[in-house]
């Protein structure tokens, strides 16, 4: 039967700004009488930490957690198959998410068969929102993110880095270079800073004003090795260029 209780100021579960948690312990017990004494014997107990929250979606409006508008920013995630012999499953669930949360991701999407408490308790901890079932093709998969062997950030990573995170990111698409017909480069920059400057040898080359992404293009060749510095507000980020 549904056991009923009552919080009268209760600190609700603010995703990512506040990923506050409830520690719940149930007992199932039975009263004993033993030798003209009565004792209580536990059958069963269950511990979980526990998240108190409201979403919902209003037509036309949007998604609400808790009464306050969420924007929510998904990947699609699949589960890790089984633990390696460097890092073990939870950690590398961990590990992965921690990824996602400094790009900007808030909500996570799984599969109906690959449900996991452990996984999902996990993503309560860390401050994700968790959808299980069929979800929309435009949404970003996480192998599109990180790569397959060891977890590693890609360039598309970055992107959606510089189109969620709050935090002042600059990042330089090295794959991104290249050779133009007359000789000079283009190249392309990730931020979310509305004001990104590209230094060639240390003199300013280009201005732009844009964002997330900047493509500056005719940039003099020079000779080799030829510096490249990016600038957005207090981030810095330098390549060189040998061939």
């Amino acid at each position: 039967e549904p056991a009923k209780g009552m919080l009268l100021h209760p600190h609700l579960w603010r995703g990512m700004e506040d990923p506050s948690l409830y520690s719940v312990k149930v007992q199932l017990q039975l009263w004993k009488q033993s030798e003209n004494k009565i004792c209580e014997v536990t059958l069963d107990t269950l511990e979980k930490q526990l998240p108190l929250r409201m979403l919902k979606n209003q037509f036309a409006k949007g998604y609400f957690l808790n009464g306050e508008a969420y924007a929510v920013r998904p990947i699609v995630y699949h589960l890790p198959s089984q633990s390696s012999p460097d890092i073990s499953r939870l950690e590398q669930m961990q590990r992965e998410l921690q990824l996602y949360k400094e790009m900007g991701a808030n909500t996570i999407c799984l599969q109906v068969p690959e449900y996991d408490d452990d996984f999902v308790q996990l993503c309560d901890m860390m401050g994700f929102l968790v959808w299980c079932g069929d979800v929309k093709e435009q949404i970003t998969q996480n192998c599109d993110l990180l790569t397959l062997e060891a977890s590693v950030p890609t360039d598309l990573y970055f992107y959606k880095k510089a189109c969620w995170s709050k935090e002042p990111f600059l990042y330089i698409v090295n794959k991104s270079l290249k050779r133009q017909k007359n000789g000079n480069y283009s190249l392309t920059v990730y931020s979310n800073q509305k004001k990104v400057a590209l230094y060639v040898e240390g003199v300013l080359f280009e201005f732009q004003v844009s964002t997330p992404e900047f493509l500056f293009e005719e940039i003099p060749a020079g000779k080799r090795p030829l510096q490249l510095t990016a600038e957005a507000g207090e981030c810095r980020v330098s390549m060189t260029v040998y061939h």
